[in-house]
């Protein structure tokens, strides 16, 4: 891995929240991050975390570097399990991948407005900035919770006629210029961790069906 890559990722410890986001099946939890150093990473301790024989997980790279995907194998007596608070991960960077979790074509949208609602049905509104099958990102002034799943809801007949409306969860934040930040989410899939409609298989073709169509249009007109 790249020295300026590594030199990247040693900053993530100077910043006041950053996480490592431990992959659970379709779902992910957000693990707060004490330290990182060179060849290792220190994170919060849990019961449940601790009992897992091996880590599956990313961190979320700054300056648009995308998802680093990291794997960690555990060694941990039983008898350690209650008294560690502060947990080691050993981290190889060179093993370690460069990702983009969005593997689908991103569609850059003119700044739609859209609203992100929460369980307590509080409302957040956001430009929406681009679109994919995998996720969205939009810019906000709002102050909106990392790890959180929100109802995302747009005006674009993509799923179907009218509103769109599917639970997303934030990833990622970084700071915009004129729009206070921008905040990258994955659209949930899992209706077991969420009230909110997630998407299914349907709803993915749907999206890059309008996507495809939109592309088509954008050329046929001389758009990029």
């Amino acid at each position: 891995m790249s020295r300026p890559l590594i030199r990247d990722l040693l900053q993530i410890a100077q910043k006041p929240v950053r996480y490592f986001y431990l992959q659970l099946g379709p779902r992910t939890r957000a693990i707060p991050i004490r330290r990182v150093e060179k060849d290792r990473i220190y994170v919060d301790a849990a019961p449940d975390l601790l009992a897992l024989p091996e880590l599956s997980g990313f961190l979320v790279l700054d300056h648009n570097l995308g998802i680093l995907q990291i794997t960690i194998r555990l060694n941990l007596n039983l008898t350690d399990l209650e008294r560690i608070d502060v947990l080691t991960l050993p981290v190889n960077w060179n093993a370690a991948q460069v990702v983009n979790r969005r593997n689908f074509h991103r569609l850059q949208l003119s700044g739609t407005t859209c609203r992100l609602v929460d369980q307590a049905s509080r409302s957040f509104s956001g430009s929406l900035q681009d679109l994919s099958a995998g996720g969205i990102s939009v810019a906000s002034r709002e102050d909106l919770e990392l790890d959180k799943v929100y109802l995302f809801a747009v005006d674009l007949p993509v799923l179907d006629a009218g509103e769109m409306q599917c639970a997303v969860q934030l990833i990622y934040e970084e700071p915009h210029p004129n729009q206070g930040k921008i905040y990258g989410a994955q659209f949930v899939t899992n209706p077991l961790v969420t009230p909110h409609p997630v998407l299914t298989e349907s709803g993915q073709r749907k999206i890059i069906q309008y996507i495809n169509r939109v592309l088509v249009e954008r050329h046929r007109m001389g758009v990029d």
